[in-house]
């Protein structure tokens, strides 16, 4: 299954509301961090005219990222979430061939998946993201990206990350060009990435922005002029690459960086090894990391393997991971120092996260 807007029927729809009946039947924390609600379209009949395909709102950044993995999506937290607010926001409506929402989480992640099949999804950023790298290039809440079918989504996200969703058929694309008498570009010429016309993407924000308030009641009309806006400003850069043209040397290093980065996810790579590769100064590449991540490249190694240890211990099997073990495997030597960065990090000691971990495990087999 791809994940989309929308609610696939039957096997994705039973796990979640296996999840979801599991959270509020237990006792413990779970039944206060999971607040779920969800009508799907093959199941239910909706009064109103708007479908709520998806509302839900998560205290636990870590139980988000397991409910996404039902939708073909493999978000790892980078952070934990410490200032009582609620981890992450999801909601998703649809009405008719257009369907649409919005997603607040507030904690960093390291994002990948498959992208929505059979659908395109375009996705507005909050104005407040200045930065954000997406599919090996960095982008602003000036552009929309487009998730590419039949390629991989690769994104970091910061520790607030809002983004507003589109999703429309290519029938609806055709429909569209053909009413608006537009050249309709081949899918190949159609860019990942566009800046539409300021106007065009405030309004954008201004009319998602009520999913988040009411999203039963949506002005339909609004959507719709809004999706067509976006769809028409898309097809008019087709052939134009907005972050593809000539890239900055450091741009370059940085890409090669991370692909070192993820080649070797077990070791703190020297940053004077990625100097080199990179072909910048320490100081530029220091610069490079805190413009797109908000941290340099030694805190953004350590945080990702932090973040690898921890799923480790959340996926453990009773009795059989040690702390130790996982620590080891990530490249980890100082238990003292380890500790306190995984608890400030998460909010935790490891040790907690490893008796959740065999808890969930447990709880799955039964």
């Amino acid at each position: 299954m791809r994940p989309s807007l929308t609610c696939r029927p039957h096997r994705a729809t039973k796990k979640v509301l296996r999840r979801c009946t599991m959270a509020r039947q237990n006792s413990d924390r779970d039944s206060a961090n999971f607040c779920f609600l969800l009508n799907c379209r093959y199941c239910s009949v909706m009064a109103r005219e708007n479908q709520i395909l998806l509302q839900a709102c998560f205290n636990d950044v870590d139980l988000f990222c397991d409910t996404t993995r039902h939708w073909d999506l493999d978000f790892k937290p980078l952070s934990g979430v410490n200032n009582g607010l609620a981890a992450a926001e999801v909601v998703q409506v649809g009405f008719g061939e257009v369907e649409f929402g919005s997603a607040r989480i507030r904690a960093s992640l390291d994002q990948a998946g498959a992208p929505p099949a059979g659908r395109h999804t375009l996705v507005v950023l909050g104005s407040s993201i200045r930065n954000l790298w997406w599919r090996g290039r960095t982008v602003t809440s000036d552009d929309v990206l487009i998730f590419p079918e039949g390629a991989e989504i690769a994104c970091f996200s910061g520790p607030d990350f809002l983004n507003f969703c589109l999703s429309v058929t290519e029938q609806y694309v055709v429909e569209l060009a053909e009413r608006a008498q537009v050249q309709l570009p081949a899918l190949k010429r159609r860019p990942e990435v566009f800046r539409p016309a300021p106007q065009v993407i405030h309004a954008a924000r201004s009319v998602l922005a009520e999913t988040r308030i009411r999203p039963a009641s949506v002005s339909q009309d609004a959507v719709r002029d809004t999706t067509d806006s976006l769809v028409l400003a898309w097809l008019a850069q087709g052939g134009v690459h907005l972050n593809e043209r000539s890239p900055r040397k450091g741009e370059r290093g940085l890409a090669r960086c991370l692909s070192l980065i993820e080649a070797s996810p077990h070791r703190q790579l020297p940053v004077l090894e990625l100097c080199e590769l990179a072909g910048v100064s320490r100081r530029t590449l220091e610069a490079l990391f805190h413009d797109r991540f908000g941290v340099g490249p030694a805190a953004f190694m350590k945080m990702r393997r932090l973040a690898s240890v921890r799923s480790d211990l959340r996926k453990s099997p009773p009795d059989e991971t040690l702390i130790g073990d996982a620590m080891s495997k990530y490249g980890f030597m100082h238990v003292g120092q380890f500790a306190a960065d995984y608890r400030k990090a998460f909010g935790e000691r490891p040790s907690e996260t490893l008796k959740d971990g065999r808890r969930r495990v447990a709880e799955s087999r039964h």
